[in-house]
């Protein structure tokens, strides 16, 4: 039957017939994290938008520091 070959297959190349799936690498951690992110996000398209570029910086290497966990 078709359904057991494929299966016999999969375990072979994968070692798994599940699929797990994986999280992003800069996922959030925590609820308390994600509300910061959005936070800085729209302080960082605030400065953006009134040219403050170091600011603008800063606040894309502290949300980058967020987002690496």
């Amino acid at each position: 039957m078709f359904r057991d070959e494929l299966v016999q297959l999969l375990e072979n190349i994968h070692g798994e017939t599940h699929h797990v799936g994986k999280s992003p690498r800069r996922m959030p951690q925590s609820r308390q994290t994600q509300n910061e992110l959005m936070q800085l996000r729209k302080q960082l398209l605030t400065a953006v938008n009134r040219e403050a570029y170091e600011e603008a910086a800063r606040l894309r290497d502290r949300i980058r520091r967020l987002e690496e966990g």
